[in-house]
């Protein structure tokens, strides 16, 4: 246990430590090479998810960019004509609201995890530095700067992965909610209701789809009915058909990215790319089937969410934190044990500037050691899985 600590904060610690130096040393020159069109779009997911549900007809109507299910332009929308009413500085202020309880939840649910799990004391302050690690990571802050809602989707899920072996039935009730509302959300969540399936806790999982059909279709009855479903498939098909050049942070990305970078035939090395992904996918699902231990499989999940589809955000590498804080509060036996601690640390490192390659667009080192560092773990999770099945003991839960 103190080994992988030692490893993830003293990498955390030599990147904080290099990027103030960095900064201070240019007076900040490079961060906008880190931030998204330079800064100049701040808060720029939250903001336009609050305007498009007020679009005549439905959100789905205003813009292709409008892919989230209709359950989070239902809070969007209150969110809207309740506080903001289109008011740039109350939309800000709202954010800055919200982000703020996301937080404090968000804490509040990796202090109960390590507690569970008597990785910590009831008194310990190491679920704050975690914490105050993780939500200072090079990511989380791409992330705050996007005002992507997957951080609000992160603490669903963290408090549910909290309450699902709960002893009490309504706290696990209560986790599948939670689940099916981060699902009606960002709809990659949905892929933890496998969980419930490999673990044979079949009626929870009929009981989770359920939950998550009602959350996904019954609000499309106020945005549009079938025609706004219809149009909320156009937009996905839509956005996922353009793969962005300038990011790693998905296998066929970094093949577009190598096409535009050296001038190959863009059609071909794409569908070479998405071949490639679709093998890496069937890897990874069945490593998900085969591996037992819960940190490592969602580890895997989140590859498979992220890594595969042909369009995916440096904000993604966010739902690492759930397996990292299921990895932090368990006991290993296996010798990948720190280079699992290394990768992860380098998921969350803090690099926040543009890097001095000089390619046809601007790259982060941020986002090139993250996800250098995710794509390898997950990797490193497969020759695991495929190797050694039952190679980790999780720490005896204590009660609270």
């Amino acid at each position: 246990m103190r080994t992988k600590k030692r490893i993830f904060y003293s990498i955390f610690l030599f990147s904080l430590i290099l990027s103030a130096v960095y900064l201070a040393a240019r007076r900040g020159a490079g961060i906008e090479g880190f931030l998204f069109n330079g800064g100049q779009s701040l808060f720029g997911d939250f903001i336009n998810n609050l305007h498009y549900p007020t679009h005549e007809g439905g959100p789905y109507y205003d813009s292709c960019w409008a892919t989230f299910p209709p359950f989070a332009y239902t809070l969007y929308y209150l969110v809207n004509v309740c506080y903001t009413r289109a008011n740039a500085n109350y939309e800000i202020l709202a954010y800055t609201i919200i982000t703020a309880h996301t937080f404090v939840l968000i804490f509040y649910t990796i202090q109960r995890i390590l507690h569970k799990r008597g990785a910590v004391s009831a008194t310990s302050s190491e679920p704050l530095l975690l914490t105050l690690c993780l939500l200072g990571s090079g990511v989380m802050v791409f992330a705050i700067e996007r005002g992507n809602s997957v951080v609000n989707v992160l603490a669903l899920l963290l408090l549910a992965f909290d309450l699902r072996d709960s002893e009490k039935a309504w706290h696990r009730e209560i986790a599948l909610l939670l689940i099916a509302a981060a699902a009606g959300f960002k709809i990659y969540p949905c892929i933890f209701g496998l969980l419930y399936l490999f673990e044979k806790r079949y009626k929870e999982a009929f009981r989770l789809l359920v939950y998550g059909g009602l959350l996904f279709f019954v609000p499309f009855l106020w945005f549009g009915g079938m025609g706004g479903f219809i149009q909320f498939l156009q937009n996905q098909a839509e956005i996922h058909a353009s793969v962005r050049s300038d990011y790693f942070t998905s296998i066929p990305s970094i093949a577009s990215y190598l096409a535009a970078e050296f001038g190959w035939s863009a059609g071909a090395v794409l569908t070479a790319g998405k071949v490639f992904a679709a093998l890496f996918g069937v890897l990874l699902v069945a490593g998900i089937y085969l591996q037992k231990q819960t940190w490592l499989r969602v580890t895997l999940m989140v590859s498979l969410f992220t890594l595969v589809p042909g369009w995916s955000a440096e904000y993604m590498a966010i739902y690492m934190v759930l397996p990292f804080v299921l990895f932090y509060s368990h006991v290993t036996k296996t010798h990948w044990e720190p280079m699992y601690a290394a990768l992860f640390g380098g998921i969350f490192i803090m690099l926040p500037f543009a890097s001095p390659l000089h390619t046809h667009t601007t790259l982060s080192w941020n986002m090139l050691v993250s996800f250098g560092a995710l794509y390898l773990l997950s990797i490193i999770g497969l020759i695991d899985t495929f190797t050694t099945r039952k190679n980790t003991t999780p720490l005896k839960e204590t009660t609270l």
